[in-house]
């Protein structure tokens, strides 16, 4: 996975891959999140529930526990865009829509010419997965991870 090591905004922040067995979760910071905020987090799980298996209830603990939970809903979002804009009105297996899921997750962190660079798929073709790329609204947003001193 992508993150952003050091404190985010600060001059000394760096984008490295990150082993993600080594991200510890942090505390959470948000005991409770606005309505309008959770109907989204809802949609966007709904869209994603078959191809992540995560729990509605883990998705939402996960938001609590982000600085910045509306950015991050909004990162949802635009690969929810991608995602149905290839899915939809296609009859997809799961293996296929697990590897769209992978190729919008890696876009919503690194630029398509990245993207490309790592992906390794067995279902869905170079030229579709160009199409899907093409599909994402928003801008590379690599995760934050605030390193400690442990």
């Amino acid at each position: 996975m992508l993150g952003c090591g050091g404190t985010p905004s600060t001059p000394e922040s760096t984008v490295e891959w990150i082993d993600p067995n080594e991200i510890q979760q942090g505390p959470t910071l948000h005991r409770d999140l606005p309505g309008e905020l959770l109907a989204r987090i809802k949609a966007v799980h709904e869209t994603f529930a078959d191809v992540d298996g995560t729990p509605l209830e883990k998705w939402i603990d996960d938001f609590k526990r982000d600085l910045d939970p509306e950015r991050n809903i909004s990162i949802w979002e635009d690969m929810q865009v991608a995602y149905n804009s290839y899915c939809n009105d296609r009859e997809l297996p799961l293996e296929k829509r697990k590897e769209v899921f992978k190729i919008v997750l890696m876009r919503s962190m690194m630029p398509d010419e990245d993207v490309l660079a790592r992906l390794e798929l067995e279902h869905v073709p170079v030229d579709d997965v160009r199409t899907i790329l093409a599909a994402y609204p928003g801008d590379a947003t690599p995760i934050d991870v605030i390193q400690t001193d442990q």
